[in-house]
């Protein structure tokens, strides 16, 4: 299939699972690894701690921190989501690959 014959859906689908599966390269890296454990996942905590305590009443502390919370979840789910998206879009090439075969 040459370049030029391919239609911008196509197109689509093929960067979309290339993203796909660079997300999934750099999630099985240790240094994501070490983000997500380390950094991700005890700020969403302490995000969390913070928003939950009564104690604290300073509405703009409050406001930044759901917002740094929402950040970070709708991040971390964008990239699986992402991910989910491009595998799907790389196997429904491979079927219309097949299909063209036959």
């Amino acid at each position: 299939m040459e370049v030029k014959e391919l239609t911008e859906e196509v197109k689509g689908l093929i960067q979309s699972a290339k993203d796909s599966h660079s997300l999934m390269e750099m999630i099985n890296t240790n240094g994501w690894r070490f983000l997500r454990k380390f950094y991700f996942d005890e700020k969403v905590l302490e995000y969390k701690k913070y928003l939950a305590d009564t104690n604290n009443i300073d509405m703009a502390m409050i406001q930044a921190t759901r917002l740094m919370l929402a950040f970070i979840e709708t991040m971390l789910s964008e990239i699986d989501e992402q991910i989910k998206v491009g595998l799907e879009d790389a196997e429904e090439l491979q079927k219309r690959k097949e299909k063209k075969k036959n």
